[in-house]
């Protein structure tokens, strides 16, 4: 998840990017933000095409054993960063021959993903989150069970329904990327986690970096401690099957993670150690698909954004108590990571894990590469009615495994975007990851609408005359769709209590 910079810094307050100055900003910035939002360290690293230009830790690994956070040590989980290494893998075989973007799926597979809406998914629907099938993510197995590999796991479980036609609808997927890995395993001859190993992480030297759970005994020792509150007593350590899992397995350490950025930020070389062809990094960056005008899109492999006239390919990952970032400047040659190991206190719908990552990469922009504020913009004269137009209850377009028709917990989540008389509308406080409280946007250009007093976007998709789904830039990576009357949670949740 993406949101934007407010942009509030001038020119005239560019500081050179160099070594004193970042690290007098995060020595300042970084034991605050980890006071403040309850989180036990982070590692943070910042890296140019050639050379890492700043890393360090802050606070501890391991609370009760003063462990400190160390960025060349320190192995963390990084959730769905991980997806980036799929996808990476993904191309490599493509460069290869042996995958197709545009074909079937169920050509590369030994189990059947149904057929539905009369078209196939492909590899290009599973990268950019647009396949419609609903998702399935990792679980957690009991101590009496052993975690299943991913081969064993996929085909042991009955595929998740597809819910939208494929490339229509924006729904992050977990299940797509075990797919795109289990894809990668079938046609390299090769498990996944031995795929990763033999052909990027190895090549990158990568040595503190895994995707086999559990982590190998010499990575064991390394392993932060992960926490919900750094003031708390940690988590016990996660046995989730599929083991090996594409979508989020990854475990590494800041340093190592520098690796794979300058890879990717130098067409696809480390140290000559080529990882991908130029042209394969071009359009592994380059965007693929975007579901709203003016909004955020998809590369082949990351979400992409222009943030302050700056390209950002993002991928953000969370687990239970650890969270990452990776953001990419690729046409500035600079990468930036932050990894933290607890989830820290709640606000909005989200942890303050998300706001501090949020916070973080706002005032890098600033700070660093600052532009001009951005002059008022004049409320549009369609305003009063599109905002008609647009009002009603919609849902998230992400579906669990979990969710059905009758769940009273799914049916809560439903949204209700209100229309104000004066031309505006209003979205709920379970909208807002950063704020948790109502906001008010004015329309500025046709279905595109600016928060008041704030720095937030709205971008809607109309379908004959009709807004069919709408984006806000905090809720990145699936979309709020309008809800029919005979689903709607006015017209059931009255039922649950027959």
């Amino acid at each position: 998840m993406v949101q934007h910079a407010s942009g509030s810094s001038t020119p005239e307050q560019t500081q050179p990017l160099n070594y004193s100055n970042v690290e007098a900003w995060l020595n300042e910035f970084m034991p605050a933000a980890l006071r403040d939002a309850d989180i036990a360290g982070a590692v943070v690293i910042i890296t140019r095409r050639e050379t890492v230009l700043f890393q360090k830790g802050y606070g501890y690994a391991d609370v009760a054993a003063r462990l400190p956070m160390d960025p060349d040590q320190t192995v963390i989980g990084v959730g769905s960063v991980s997806k980036t290494f799929t996808w990476t893998a993904v191309m490599q075989q493509v460069e290869q021959g042996n995958l197709d973007l545009d074909r079937d799926i169920n050509a590369y597979i030994d189990f059947e993903i149904p057929e539905a809406f009369g078209e196939p998914i492909t590899l290009r629907h599973l990268m950019t989150h647009t396949s419609g099938i609903r998702d399935k993510g990792f679980k957690e197995v009991p101590p009496d069970r052993q975690p299943r590999n991913l081969r064993e796991f996929l085909t042991s479980v009955t595929p998740p329904p597809r819910v939208y036609p494929p490339g229509e609808v924006w729904s992050y997927s977990n299940y797509g990327s075990m797919l795109g890995g289990y894809i990668v395993e079938r046609v390299s001859g090769e498990p996944f986690v031995d795929y990763v190993d033999n052909h990027i992480l190895k090549p990158l030297d990568m040595n503190h970096s895994t995707f086999r759970r559990p982590v190998p005994d010499a990575l064991a020792g390394q392993f932060s401690q992960a926490y919900g509150l750094g003031s708390g007593l940690p988590f016990p350590r996660d046995r989730e099957e599929p083991s090996g899992d594409p979508s989020g397995h990854l475990a590494t350490t800041a340093a190592d993670m520098s690796r794979f950025m300058r890879a990717h930020l130098n067409d696809g070389e480390f140290d000559e150690h080529r990882l991908l062809k130029p042209a394969t990094v071009a359009a592994m960056q380059r965007r693929a698909d975007a579901p709203f005008a003016g909004g955020y899109g998809s590369t082949l492999g990351f979400f992409h954004t222009v943030l302050e006239g700056k390209v950002i390919l993002a991928h953000p990952g969370d687990l239970t108590g650890f969270h990452a970032d990776l953001r990419l400047l690729p046409n500035d040659g600079i990468g930036l990571f932050v990894g933290l190991n607890s989830d820290g206190t709640p606000v909005g719908l989200v942890d303050k894990s998300y706001t501090l990552r949020t916070v973080l990469f706002d005032e890098f922009l600033e700070r660093f590469f600052p532009t001009e504020p951005d002059a008022p913009e004049a409320a549009a004269p369609s305003g009063r009615e599109h905002a008609v137009l647009a009002a009603g209850e919609y849902e998230m377009s992400r579906q669990g495994e979990a969710y059905n028709f009758y769940d009273a917990i799914y049916l809560l989540y439903r949204v209700f975007l209100k229309s104000n008389e004066d031309g505006t509308i209003e979205t709920p406080a379970m909208i807002s990851f950063t704020k948790s409280v109502p906001r008010t946007w004015r329309e500025v250009s046709p279905f595109q609408w600016s928060e008041v007093d704030g720095d937030g976007r709205i971008y809607m998709k109309v379908v004959d005359g009709r807004v069919v789904s709408w984006l806000p830039d905090d809720l990145f990576s699936f979309e709020m769709l309008r809800v029919p009357f005979y689903r709607s949670a006015t017209l059931n949740l009255p039922l649950l209590y027959f």
